[in-house]
């Protein structure tokens, strides 16, 4: 394997130009960066696609997840970022992030304690989510399931359906 080039010491504007960021809208090989986790989604749930204007989504999650420029580095991870970052300028292409509502999400079991009661998620994706707002893109692609399309849809307002 070769060596991650750190970003976080990079200025942004140093290479962000260079960035290509491709996304593949099969969730069959949902890999994001250098790392490869268990599918989030292996019990046959259908997703939908779409697409959403970043300023919109940004401040649909919780305040607590909506990071800009140094506190992306600061509070998320660094490798899983710079692996991201990585694998794009390689020519990779990632799965774009899982969301959901709130409320839907609420019903898995794998939803820690929050005190946020409505609302956006990311249930994957956070790091694909900080290098597109690192880079400052107009839209990002999401996945949300079938069943939580028109609560998501409510949420952002207008969403450009795949």
């Amino acid at each position: 394997m070769s060596k991650l080039i750190n970003y976080r010491d990079i200025p942004v504007e140093k290479w962000s130009k260079s960035l290509n960021i491709k996304w593949s809208f099969d969730l069959k090989n949902q890999v994001y960066d250098r790392y490869r986790e268990e599918a989030y989604y292996d019990d046959g749930t259908q997703f939908i696609a779409g697409w959403v204007n970043m300023d919109v989504f940004f401040h649909s999650i919780p305040k607590l997840h909506q990071l800009k420029g140094n506190d992306i580095w600061k509070y998320r991870n660094v490798n899983k970022i710079n692996g991201a970052i990585n694998f794009w300028k390689k020519g990779g292409k990632m799965t774009p992030p899982i969301i959901d509502t709130l409320v839907n999400y609420s019903k898995s079991a794998r939803l820690p304690i929050l005190k946020i009661k409505d609302g956006i998620i990311i249930r994957a994706g956070f790091h694909r989510f900080s290098v597109c707002c690192l880079v400052n893109l107009d839209e990002m692609p999401f996945f949300t399931p079938v069943e939580s399309q028109k609560d998501v849809e409510a949420k952002l307002g207008v969403v450009r359906w795949v």
